[in-house]
């Protein structure tokens, strides 16, 4: 049995974080601890963002009656899905929750994420679909390993791209500008150790590891 999700206001409260599942059903889920109240559940909104080569899922309840959980789901024809993704429900509260959860395998270009939600007596209820376009890069940094010169080179031709390079303890320790073509960042006088290449652009990033010698 269908029924609809409520729409309403957000407030930004803390997040309910779900752990990714990579794959059709099963796996852990997310505890979450509320006052209780008796009101339906309200579905305020959810989105579907590119983060860092990972599409970032995030959705919000107003209040919930009996909420056993969600399934994020996921199809690249908008007709078949499969779930992704697990996050355990509130079951009954009156407070506003913040969810997110991650596709850490997203697929290539067009995709669509909708949230199957479940309540403690069986009754199914789905989100409409949202649509998300997710780019296909290959950057390319070599030498890896480097001693001194790295050559950052990727299929962009019509646009810039920002590049950030983190240490270990995730400070960044050389910012530059990526144009068309090979570009060089200098790493000469950073110590030995990994390190993470970060390149982003307006639609969305990647990560690339690096080690230095």
């Amino acid at each position: 049995m269908r029924k609809a999700l409520t729409i309403g206001l957000l407030v930004l409260t803390p997040f309910c974080q779900a752990q990714y599942i990579g794959g059709t059903g099963g796996g852990g889920a997310t505890n979450c601890m509320a006052s209780f109240a008796m009101l339906p559940v309200e579905l305020l909104h959810f989105s579907a963002m590119p983060h860092g080569g990972q599409v970032q899922l995030q959705w919000a309840t107003a209040s919930e009656l009996n909420n056993a959980g969600f399934h994020v789901e996921r199809s690249s024809d908008g007709v078949r899905f499969e779930a992704i993704a697990e996050v355990e429900g509130m079951g009954t509260t009156p407070m506003l929750t913040n969810y997110a959860a991650e596709d850490r395998a997203p697929l290539h270009g067009l995709s669509y994420y909708r949230l199957r939600q479940t309540d403690l007596d069986g009754t199914v209820t789905w989100s409409e679909a949202v649509a998300m376009i997710m780019s296909t890069i290959r950057t390319a940094a070599y030498p890896n390993p480097v001693r001194s010169v790295l050559t950052v080179q990727g299929p962009w031709a019509n646009e810039d791209r920002s590049v950030d390079l983190f240490d270990a303890q995730g400070r960044s320790v050389r910012q530059a500008t990526l144009r068309a073509g090979a570009n060089e960042i200098d790493m000469a006088g950073l110590p030995a150790g990994l390190y993470r290449l970060r390149i982003s652009w307006a639609q969305g990033a990647e990560t690339l590891s690096v080690m230095k010698e």
